[in-house]
Protein backbone atom coordinates (compact mmCIF):
# COMPACT_ATOMS: atom_id res chain seq x y z
CA UNK A 1 0.00 0.00 0.00
CA UNK A 2 2.71 2.45 0.74
CA UNK A 3 4.45 1.58 -2.39
CA UNK A 4 1.60 2.09 -4.78
CA UNK A 5 0.56 5.32 -2.27
CA UNK A 6 3.97 7.14 -3.45
CA UNK A 7 3.23 6.87 -7.28
CA UNK A 8 2.52 10.23 -8.74
CA UNK A 9 -1.04 10.42 -9.84
CA UNK A 10 -0.63 11.75 -13.51
CA UNK A 11 -2.09 14.84 -14.45
CA UNK A 12 -4.25 13.77 -17.59
CA UNK A 13 -5.68 10.68 -15.01
CA UNK A 14 -9.24 9.64 -15.68
CA UNK A 15 -9.24 7.99 -11.72
CA UNK A 16 -12.45 8.85 -10.01
CA UNK A 17 -12.50 9.97 -6.62
CA UNK A 18 -13.40 8.12 -3.97
CA UNK A 19 -16.73 11.24 -3.58
CA UNK A 20 -17.49 9.92 -6.39
CA UNK A 21 -17.85 6.86 -5.21
CA UNK A 22 -19.61 7.43 -2.18
CA UNK A 23 -22.60 9.42 -3.89
CA UNK A 24 -23.84 6.45 -4.30
CA UNK A 25 -25.13 7.03 -0.03
CA UNK A 26 -26.99 9.56 -1.67
CA UNK A 27 -29.47 7.58 -3.64
CA UNK A 28 -32.66 6.24 -2.59
CA UNK A 29 -32.12 2.41 -0.84
CA UNK A 30 -33.56 0.41 2.00
CA UNK A 31 -30.97 0.38 4.32
CA UNK A 32 -31.76 1.19 8.01
CA UNK A 33 -31.82 5.29 8.09
CA UNK A 34 -29.98 5.36 11.26
CA UNK A 35 -27.24 3.77 9.68
CA UNK A 36 -27.62 5.66 5.83
CA UNK A 37 -27.44 8.97 8.09
CA UNK A 38 -24.16 7.92 9.45
CA UNK A 39 -22.49 6.93 6.42
CA UNK A 40 -23.67 10.26 5.03
CA UNK A 41 -22.22 12.44 7.78
CA UNK A 42 -19.11 10.41 8.39
CA UNK A 43 -17.94 10.58 4.81
CA UNK A 44 -18.58 14.24 4.62
CA UNK A 45 -16.82 14.80 7.68
CA UNK A 46 -13.97 12.92 6.59
CA UNK A 47 -13.81 14.33 2.76
CA UNK A 48 -13.73 17.75 4.30
CA UNK A 49 -10.93 16.77 6.67
CA UNK A 50 -8.69 14.84 4.33
CA UNK A 51 -5.40 16.33 3.69
CA UNK A 52 -3.98 13.87 1.33
CA UNK A 53 -4.91 12.39 -2.11
CA UNK A 54 -3.09 9.79 -3.42
CA UNK A 55 -3.93 6.57 -5.70
CA UNK A 56 -5.60 3.84 -4.17
CA UNK A 57 -6.20 0.27 -5.48
CA UNK A 58 -9.41 0.47 -4.28
CA UNK A 59 -9.98 -2.52 -3.56
CA UNK A 60 -6.86 -3.89 -1.51
CA UNK A 61 -7.35 -7.37 0.26
CA UNK A 62 -6.41 -10.61 0.63
CA UNK A 63 -7.66 -12.14 -2.58
CA UNK A 64 -6.07 -9.71 -4.42
CA UNK A 65 -2.35 -9.66 -3.39
CA UNK A 66 -0.42 -12.86 -4.32
CA UNK A 67 3.07 -13.67 -3.93
CA UNK A 68 5.73 -14.43 -7.40
CA UNK A 69 9.15 -15.12 -7.32
CA UNK A 70 10.28 -11.06 -7.31
CA UNK A 71 7.55 -10.44 -3.95
CA UNK A 72 4.47 -9.51 -3.65
CA UNK A 73 2.21 -8.56 -6.48
CA UNK A 74 -1.21 -7.00 -6.33
CA UNK A 75 -4.00 -7.62 -9.20
CA UNK A 76 -7.49 -6.14 -9.96
CA UNK A 77 -7.07 -2.32 -9.19
CA UNK A 78 -9.77 -0.52 -9.19
CA UNK A 79 -7.79 3.23 -9.74
CA UNK A 80 -9.30 5.46 -7.57
CA UNK A 81 -8.27 8.58 -6.17
CA UNK A 82 -8.43 9.57 -2.10
CA UNK A 83 -6.92 9.36 1.31
CA UNK A 84 -4.62 6.54 2.47
CA UNK A 85 -7.08 5.73 5.28
CA UNK A 86 -10.18 4.87 2.45
CA UNK A 87 -7.75 2.24 1.77
CA UNK A 88 -7.29 -0.19 4.24
CA UNK A 89 -10.88 -0.77 4.85
CA UNK A 90 -11.02 -3.53 2.21
CA UNK A 91 -8.51 -5.10 3.49
CA UNK A 92 -10.00 -5.00 7.26
CA UNK A 93 -13.15 -6.58 5.91
CA UNK A 94 -12.10 -9.33 4.45
CA UNK A 95 -11.86 -12.26 3.63
CA UNK A 96 -15.42 -11.72 4.56
CA UNK A 97 -17.35 -15.12 5.00
CA UNK A 98 -14.07 -16.56 7.53
CA UNK A 99 -14.42 -12.87 9.44
CA UNK A 100 -18.13 -13.00 9.98
CA UNK A 101 -18.25 -17.05 10.67
CA UNK A 102 -15.58 -16.09 13.70
CA UNK A 103 -16.34 -15.82 17.33
CA UNK A 104 -14.24 -12.96 17.79
CA UNK A 105 -14.23 -10.71 14.49
CA UNK A 106 -14.87 -7.55 16.78
CA UNK A 107 -11.61 -8.45 18.28
CA UNK A 108 -9.92 -9.18 15.34
CA UNK A 109 -11.23 -6.39 13.14
CA UNK A 110 -9.84 -3.85 16.16
CA UNK A 111 -6.40 -5.33 16.27
CA UNK A 112 -6.41 -4.96 12.03
CA UNK A 113 -7.27 -1.45 12.69
CA UNK A 114 -4.73 -1.00 15.32
CA UNK A 115 -2.17 -2.02 13.01
CA UNK A 116 -2.78 -0.27 10.10
CA UNK A 117 -2.99 2.69 12.07
CA UNK A 118 0.51 2.28 14.10
CA UNK A 119 1.71 1.52 10.50
CA UNK A 120 0.35 4.11 8.49
CA UNK A 121 0.83 6.37 11.12
CA UNK A 122 -2.85 7.05 11.21
CA UNK A 123 -6.40 7.51 13.69
CA UNK A 124 -7.64 4.09 14.81
CA UNK A 125 -10.86 6.14 15.09
CA UNK A 126 -10.56 7.55 11.16
CA UNK A 127 -9.85 3.95 9.95
CA UNK A 128 -12.71 2.59 11.87
CA UNK A 129 -15.30 5.32 10.62
CA UNK A 130 -14.04 4.36 6.64
CA UNK A 131 -14.71 0.92 7.44
CA UNK A 132 -18.18 1.84 8.75
CA UNK A 133 -18.59 4.01 5.99
CA UNK A 134 -17.26 1.25 3.38
CA UNK A 135 -19.71 -1.37 5.01
CA UNK A 136 -22.80 0.69 4.01
CA UNK A 137 -21.24 1.71 0.85
CA UNK A 138 -20.94 -2.41 -0.03
CA UNK A 139 -24.60 -2.51 1.24
CA UNK A 140 -26.08 0.18 -1.51
CA UNK A 141 -23.84 -1.43 -4.14
CA UNK A 142 -25.06 -4.92 -3.47
CA UNK A 143 -28.57 -4.15 -3.47
CA UNK A 144 -28.34 -1.73 -6.40
CA UNK A 145 -26.53 -5.40 -7.93
CA UNK A 146 -29.48 -7.20 -6.60
CA UNK A 147 -26.70 -9.03 -4.67
CA UNK A 148 -26.95 -10.64 -1.30
CA UNK A 149 -26.51 -7.95 1.28
CA UNK A 150 -26.27 -10.28 4.72
CA UNK A 151 -22.80 -9.68 4.47
CA UNK A 152 -22.28 -6.20 4.61
CA UNK A 153 -25.41 -6.12 7.14
CA UNK A 154 -23.30 -7.75 9.59
CA UNK A 155 -20.71 -5.57 9.01
CA UNK A 156 -22.37 -2.70 9.25
CA UNK A 157 -23.63 -3.75 12.34
CA UNK A 158 -20.20 -4.64 13.82
CA UNK A 159 -18.80 -1.37 12.74
CA UNK A 160 -21.27 0.56 14.45
CA UNK A 161 -21.13 -1.22 17.43
CA UNK A 162 -17.42 -0.85 17.80
CA UNK A 163 -17.44 2.73 17.27
CA UNK A 164 -20.00 3.50 19.54
CA UNK A 165 -17.65 1.61 21.95
CA UNK A 166 -15.00 3.28 21.19
CA UNK A 167 -16.47 6.68 21.83
CA UNK A 168 -17.69 6.31 25.19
Amino acid sequence: MKKLHKVNIPKDHTFPHIKDWLAALDNDSSIPHDFLQKAKKLRDEMLQTSKLDVLLHGDLHHDNILQDADGWLVIDPKGVIGEPAYEVAAFIRNPMLELLNHYDAPNIIDNRVTRFAELFELPSQRILDWCFVQAVLAWVWALEDGCDTSYFQQLTKIFDKMQNHDKQ
